[in-house]
């Protein structure tokens, strides 16, 4: 089901997308990303509710469903005001998704007792993420220099495959078999009340969370200003589905090694030496003009993100009790929303001044995330 859902073929002609056939500025582009973001952050917890008390399948299904609508307006609608109308209905279905899918992996594994593989589970499940995303956003590009829309037209063809595919994951749930478990008695309000209570009461929980949730923000506008940059150097669009398709199969190579990785760096040490790695390429970056140093900056980056993703997922399912799990999970992607929805218009207003200065910014932000953010070993125990 993941994997269908991955195949995200509007990926790599997003900036394109928006600047040659939607008509708009960095600003507005990043700003509907901002609007995207707040609802999400909006509908993080109640969502996550609604998975912890209808049923975590159920939540994923509809979600699905939601964000295949959204693309389909994208693909018929390329105009600014419908755009923020699709991008109200997706995130509902991303909050939908959000901490349950998870979360029912989770479930799945200790129903079958086998919690103590859930790292190696969850870097599997980036794994098909990935491979869905490689393939999505390889052929989307590609599909672009078919012109079976006339170009800017064509821009929106990748939406329109997305949407598609987004309906065949929906009827891929259908197979998923959710175990039984003990439904929370909390009414919806008290279950979200305790979801926020365990987050900030658990300090182990709350800190290592509010560092993941700063890294992951912060590293996450590689997936937007790899266009850019490799625009920068000369690489044509019908190309930006490879560049793409490359890095997330780095991110796979590095998921299958997630074990090895965690064993010899572990707690602490990792996490820090992350945030040096990913600020030093962002500063990198701003200097680089030869092709294939850019490309391995923006694979590296996007690499840093994709390792760490499994390892906190690990991290945080161990904290949190089975059923209030959804909840808790959105809570802290919650956490992460709000960020975004600060940080998408600066990056977008920053972009349109110089990408140089938005490269220093991020570089900047994620080298000082240990300085604020203190985070100690034995806190992963």
């Amino acid at each position: 089901m993941t994997f269908v859902r991955s195949l995200m073929f509007f990926g790599a002609v997003t900036i394109p997308y928006f600047t040659q056939l939607a008509n708009v500025n960095f600003t507005q582009a990043f700003f509907t990303q901002s609007w995207f973001q707040f609802w999400i952050f909006l509908m993080e917890i109640p969502m996550g509710v609604v998975a912890d008390k209808l049923g975590r399948k159920k939540s994923v299904a509809i979600g699905i469903l939601l964000f295949g609508v959204d693309m389909f307006i994208w693909s018929f609608f390329p105009f600014y005001n419908s755009l923020l109308i699709g991008e109200f209905i997706g995130a509902t279905g991303f909050a939908l998704i959000s901490g349950a899918d998870v979360s029912l992996i989770y479930d799945i594994l200790k129903h079958e007792k086998r919690e103590k593989q859930a790292r190696k589970v969850f870097s599997r499940y980036e794994i098909f993420s990935g491979l869905g995303r490689i393939i999505g956003l390889t052929l989307g590009s590609l599909s672009v220099g078919l012109m079976i829309w006339p170009y800017p037209r064509n821009l929106a063809f990748p939406f329109f495959l997305s949407g598609i595919v987004m309906f065949i994951s929906f009827l891929i749930t259908f197979f998923i078999k959710e175990p039984k478990r003990v439904t929370p008695e909390e009414n919806p309000i008290q279950l979200g009340i305790l979801g926020l209570k365990k987050l900030f009461t658990n300090k182990s929980l709350r800190t290592v969370s509010i560092f993941f949730v700063l890294f992951s923000a912060f590293t996450f506008f590689i997936y937007w200003l790899y266009q850019p940059l490799v625009g920068n150097v000369g690489i044509e669009v019908k190309y930006y589905g490879l560049v793409s398709g490359g890095f997330n199969l780095f991110g796979i190579l590095l998921l299958t090694q997630t074990e090895f990785i965690s064993n010899k760096i572990k707690g602490r040490k990792f996490f820090i030496l992350l945030t040096l790695l990913s600020s030093c390429l962002y500063f990198s970056l701003t200097a680089i003009t030869n092709p294939v140093f850019v490309i391995a900056g923006i694979f590296f980056l996007a690499g840093s993100r994709a390792i760490i993703i499994p390892i906190f997922r690990y991290f945080a399912n161990k904290k949190i009790e089975s059923k209030n799990r959804a909840t808790v999970l959105s809570s802290i992607n919650m956490l992460e929303k709000i960020l975004m929805v600060i940080l998408y218009p600066i990056v977008g207003r920053l972009m349109d001044v110089s990408l140089q200065t938005t490269l220093i910014m991020l570089g900047f932000l994620t080298l000082i995330i240990p300085f604020f953010v203190r985070i100690k070993d034995e806190m992963f125990d």
